[in-house]
């Protein structure tokens, strides 16, 4: 691992130097931008990370390390409650805790916030559910402090994530062992920009149903809102339309939507599981789902399980205890109930 007079000898310049261009202090101390320039990339090309906790020990700064949760501004501002539970019992077992600021972002304008090209503000950062346009940006950039995507993955980034092939393939083979010949899709409309893993995830599924002799016919893929009323229009519409004909089970891919559709079916005199089976992913905390009427079958996405390693691994990475880049899958919880 470099260290700080690793640096300062490929920059050519003193350890006292990178200490100054690593706080962000050069205005101040007057280092010109070419030295400036100079120590950046050497810091770049050695893979340095100062440590910004061993830094404010020795300084009058607060000890406590910063972690920013960068999260979407949408739908999934839902499911931070999860993610902030999963972080807390690693934050309370760092050493005088941890401070967690929570940054708020617009899918597909990651590229302007400006932290992530410096070190001068979070010590280590969490980032959700970044879009394609986001990731690609990831992908370009090397952020200074340590940084980990939540459920993405971004090439040579430390990324933990939920197994959605997995889940989708033990998903068609109980509906293949249970009889299920024709299955109609609910998705978010707005996948292919901002939900990425829920685009993956439909296609993943689709592929495995018909390899298993399951019918998923196009007429049966509805897109919406990703909301309760997104869900509760594309029923109506679908079977407004004469689309669900023939379908013996839903798939949602969301909750939110599908807690709109059970109501819609309910409208329709649909019975749930008798005429139509819906099961989901699980996004909610899972007592929205288990006490839904009827209550909703979930594939649970193990949000606390992820943002708990999530911040292990930030923990370990600014104490210098590992240096790897890796990637963690987490198994899906399967939860089947009465709608299934």
């Amino acid at each position: 691992m470099a260290t700080i007079k690793d640096v300062a000898k490929l920059a050519d310049v003193s350890p006292s130097t990178v200490s100054i261009v690593a706080a962000n202090k050069c205005a101040e101390r007057k280092i010109p931008d070419a030295t400036r320039d100079r120590v950046l990339k050497a810091m770049e090309i050695l893979k340095y990370r100062p440590n910004r906790v061993a830094r404010r020990l020795r300084s009058d700064e607060h000890s406590r390390p910063t972690i920013a949760l960068y999260w979407p501004l949408d739908m999934r501002s839902h499911q931070i409650g999860r993610v902030l539970l999963g972080m807390q019992s690693e934050i309370e077992d760092y050493q005088s805790g941890c401070e967690v600021i929570v940054q708020p972002y617009t899918n597909n304008f990651l590229h302007k916030d400006p932290h992530l090209l410096k070190n001068d503000f979070f010590d280590g950062i969490i980032i959700g559910a970044p879009s394609f346009e986001d990731t690609a940006y990831l992908e370009s950039i090397q952020p200074l402090v340590p940084t980990i995507i939540y459920n993405r993955r971004v090439k040579n980034y430390n990324c933990v994530y939920a197994d959605n092939e997995a889940a989708m393939s033990k998903l068609t083979s109980i509906l293949s062992d249970r009889g299920y010949k024709s299955v109609g899709i609910l998705t978010s409309n707005q996948e292919l920009n901002n939900y990425l893993g829920m685009s993956a995830r439909k296609q993943v599924f689709i592929d495995y149903c018909r390899s298993a002799g399951i019918d998923v016919k196009a007429s049966m893929i509805q897109g919406g809102d990703n909301t309760h009323l997104g869900g509760y229009e594309a029923i109506k519409n679908m079977y407004a339309t004469q689309r669900m004909s023939g379908m013996d089970i839903l798939f949602c891919n969301s909750d939110i939507m599908a807690l709109g559709a059970c109501k819609a079916l309910r409208e329709l005199d649909i019975q749930i599981p008798q005429k139509l089976a819906v099961v989901s992913m699980g996004f909610l905390d899972e007592e929205f789902t288990k006490f839904a009427n009827p209550s909703l079958s979930v594939l649970q996405i193990p949000y606390e399980k992820m943002a708990s390693e999530a911040t292990k691994w930030i923990k370990a990475l600014l104490d210098h205890r590992t240096d790897e880049t890796d990637l963690r899958c987490f198994d899906i919880d399967f939860l089947l109930r009465e709608t299934f």
